[in-house]
């Protein structure tokens, strides 16, 4: 990973901050957590939601920054982790995302990840 993810990772994964950020949460989020009383299987459902909507959130910083590789890559891993909890608000915008950001890496010189990858770095990267 370059030095953006690496700091983009610092950013949203650092535990002192995560502590003191609210979680991020929609309205529906909301309604599910009022008149349910929290037991340990909730909380472990919510956290892996939040991991998910980070990944995503980190994925957006990556593609604002101008790095729609690492954009994908982390579009990726959120559309995977949003899939397995059931969050298909923050799924869509996932999906939408990694739209977005192989739209990026077209405009740059590349049809899709492979093309980027030619058309930045030169040669043929694909080892089959």
């Amino acid at each position: 990973e370059g030095s953006l993810a690496k700091a983009v990772n610092k950013l949203t994964l650092d535990r002192k901050r995560s502590l003191t950020i609210k979680p991020l949460m929609t309205p529906i989020d909301e309604l599910e957590m009022s008149g349910k009383t929290k037991t340990q299987k909730d909380g472990e459902f919510r956290r892996k939601k939040q991991v998910a909507r980070r990944e995503k959130l980190s994925a957006d910083l990556c593609l604002l920054a101008g790095s729609p590789l690492d954009a994908y890559q982390r579009y990726l891993r959120s559309i995977d982790l949003c899939k397995a909890c059931l969050d298909p608000i923050w799924l869509a915008g996932s999906l939408e995302g990694c739209a977005a950001s192989l739209n990026a890496m077209a405009d740059m010189g590349g049809a899709g990840v492979d093309d980027f990858l030619n058309a930045t770095f030169g040669g043929d990267l694909n080892p089959y």
